[in-house]
């Protein structure tokens, strides 16, 4: 159940072929606890159209992990530490701005078939 959803700006050069670096995030990501990798899945997503901010490095890699609500806060903080630790040895330029964001999916309201 755990979505992992990379997004990468168009001139982020990848470091692997595009399933290797999915399977390196799922690889890292079933480590964590209560994660049941089977239920894992990761999918890439090329933005094309895109600005930064004055500042910003010119080019992103930004990884959303969904995860069913219910989870501890330092459980989830530890998903999101691990997970950008990752991402970062994916891409150690500091040219690209490697974001994280662990969000919570309603539960109550998710369904799956």
């Amino acid at each position: 159940m755990p979505h992992l959803l990379l997004r990468l700006s168009a001139g982020v050069a990848l470091p692997l072929a595009p399933n290797e670096v999915l399977g390196a995030l799922v690889l890292q990501f079933s480590e964590v606890e209560t994660v049941r990798p089977e239920a894992v899945k990761a999918a890439l997503t090329v933005v094309e159209t895109y600005i930064t901010g004055a500042g910003h490095p010119g080019e992103f890699a930004h990884l959303e992990v969904a995860v069913l609500s219910g989870r501890p806060l330092e459980l989830r903080q530890k998903m999101g530490d691990l997970m950008h630790e990752c991402m970062r040895s994916l891409w150690p330029d500091a040219r690209v701005g490697v974001t994280v964001e662990v969000r919570e999916m309603d539960a109550s309201t998710y369904r799956k078939s």
